[in-house]
């Protein structure tokens, strides 16, 4: 039995994706506008869909913000806290973002959001 356990476990331990935890991130240059006139977010398609940023190694930032950008969406696979900044570095401590719901935020030209793992 515990020659089964551990074979599991080489085997899950193997494949990276499994451990993997990233966020993506993409960018918008406007809100949406509903029919009523009120401003609704994430007017598609965006302004870019960055390469997820892959925090499973510690803590990772994003590439910077495009000049148009002052909106962002982010979904995590796995539980994280974040920062937003011109050179940010997130730490456990910080405000969390929770596994598989979308966020907003408004951000700036330029800046950056770190992540890292917040169990």
């Amino acid at each position: 039995m515990m020659i089964r356990i551990l074979a599991f476990l080489a085997i899950a331990l193997a494949s990276g994706d499994a451990l993997a935890a990233k966020c993506y991130v993409k960018e918008y240059g406007q809100m949406g506008v509903a029919q009523n006139g009120q401003p609704q977010i994430a007017d598609e398609p965006g302004l870019t869909d960055q390469t997820a940023v892959d925090f499973s190694g510690g803590v990772a930032q994003s590439a910077a913000f495009g000049n148009t950008t002052k909106y962002i969406r982010v979904w995590c696979d796995a539980q994280a806290s974040y920062l937003v900044g011109s050179n940010p570095t997130a730490t456990a401590a910080m405000s969390p973002l929770s596994a598989s719901l979308p966020e907003y935020f408004g951000v700036r030209a330029g800046q950056k959001i770190s992540f890292i793992a917040n169990p």
